[in-house]
């Protein structure tokens, strides 16, 4: 499947972890196939990824100014009006914090299950920030919507450069490019996969990752 539990959606994917690495010098062209849920799955697409001999580090440890965000919503074997109110309560939600906010609902025709899901992403001048969620059966719509826009709300207002889902994904990158120089970052919480990776590569590199808590209770994130 491209959007089911415990994973990154596609949408997360392409918008959101693929420009972070772009950053670092990861060449990537994407193309979606046909979308997959649980429990059949089948999703199918194509990740091409051109060779680079040298990835460069993460420098994210300023404040950044997200003023727009974006979204995708896509549904499969469902009724229109979910996507419909899954779009209407994310943007409530963000207008009351004046956030602009544009999102796109997409119908899938050839997926083999129905699914639906939400992907945010707001973009500063130098990171990519997002959240996302997939729908569940008895879980209304707009809680789903609703949810997601709240997450994404969360990662703004905490000073976050790094949302917390992108940030045990980027750190295997970011030991990668411990040669050309130190990477930071800060995210609003170390998740427990976020522990587990800074444990594990240590295990494997010679690299010194250090956490320190700041003032608002973020985490920076050095790696050298």
């Amino acid at each position: 499947g491209k959007d089911v539990k415990w994973a990154p959606s596609w949408d997360y994917f392409t918008n959101i972890f693929l420009p972070l690495i772009k950053k670092m010098g990861v060449k990537t062209d994407t193309q979606l196939i046909r979308r997959g849920y649980y429990p059949q799955g089948g999703g199918e697409a194509i990740l091409k990824i051109y060779p680079t001999k040298e990835i460069f580090p993460l420098h994210l440890k300023e404040k950044q100014i997200f003023k727009q965000v974006n979204g995708i919503i896509h549904l499969s074997k469902l009724p229109d009006h979910i996507g419909k109110r899954m779009k209407h309560a994310a943007i409530k939600t963000l207008l009351k914090k004046n956030i602009e906010t544009h999102i796109h609902v997409e119908k899938t025709t050839d997926a083999f299950s129905e699914g639906t899901g939400i992907t945010l992403w707001s973009q500063s001048s130098q990171t990519t920030i997002g959240s996302t969620m997939l729908g569940e059966k008895g879980v209304p719509a707009e809680k789903i919507g609703e949810e997601a826009a709240t997450q994404l709300i969360k990662e703004i207002e905490s000073g976050a450069t790094i949302d917390i889902y992108a940030a045990d994904q980027i750190i295997p990158y970011m030991v990668l490019a411990r040669e050309k120089g130190e990477s930071s970052c800060i995210v609003r919480k170390l998740t427990d996969h976020t522990k587990t990776n800074i444990w594990l590569l240590q295990q494997f590199f010679d690299t010194k990752i250090k956490t320190i808590k700041q003032k608002n209770n973020t985490t920076q994130l050095i790696i050298k």
